[in-house]
């Protein structure tokens, strides 16, 4: 009786470990997969630029950040500074370590042009863990003790936000204002 009692637990058990085995094995949930899974090869990546895609030429005061984006208690630091080609606007956080967070936006003539110079910021940070961030038609974050800065290209126009503050915010809290600033180059 007990000889017969160990044989079934001993079948039951192994029918558990070859279900589990065989479930766990042909799962196709992209959830659980621990290495990133490719498109389709019919589908094309999301960060290609259509060659019909034309430059942006809108005023850089339709495309800025304004401190009404930005949570209460920041301020202004001076007027932007503005050319034919870039602008550059700083606010401060009046805290104890002061915070100031720039943000740029420069044009390009084509967008072959903005992709060169964004693949040399890109290229020239070598000390810190660089993270590509989907942003506009590409883009990139890195993080070092006192300094963190979010930079997109979309099309033509090449983006920064920068903060410069120990210790430094996280590129995840600097996206959104990229994020906003690529909504209204699009828009």
């Amino acid at each position: 009786m007990q000889m017969r009692r160990a044989l079934n637990a001993i079948l039951v058990f192994l029918v558990v470990l070859t279900l589990v085995l065989v479930c766990g094995c042909s799962s196709s949930s992209e959830a659980y997969s621990s290495s990133p899974s490719s498109p389709p090869v019919t589908q094309s990546p999301t960060t290609t630029v259509s060659q019909t895609e034309t430059v942006v030429t809108k005023d850089f005061e339709k495309m800025a950040l304004t401190i009404n984006d930005l949570p209460h208690g920041w301020i202004k630091e001076g007027a932007p500074a503005i050319t034919d080609t870039r602008h550059e606007a700083k606010f401060i956080y009046p805290s104890s370590n002061a915070v100031v967070l720039t943000v740029s936006i420069e044009r390009y003539v084509t967008i072959d042009a903005a992709k060169e110079d964004l693949d040399l910021r890109k290229n020239k940070v070598t000390e810190v863990r660089v993270d590509t961030l989907k942003i506009g038609n590409e883009g990139f974050g890195f993080q070092q003790p006192a300094y963190t800065s979010v930079v997109f290209r979309n099309r033509n126009i090449i983006v920064s936000v920068n903060t410069n503050t120990y210790p430094a915010y996280s590129i995840y809290t600097l996206q959104p204002y990229a994020k906003l600033i690529n909504s209204r180059i699009n828009e």
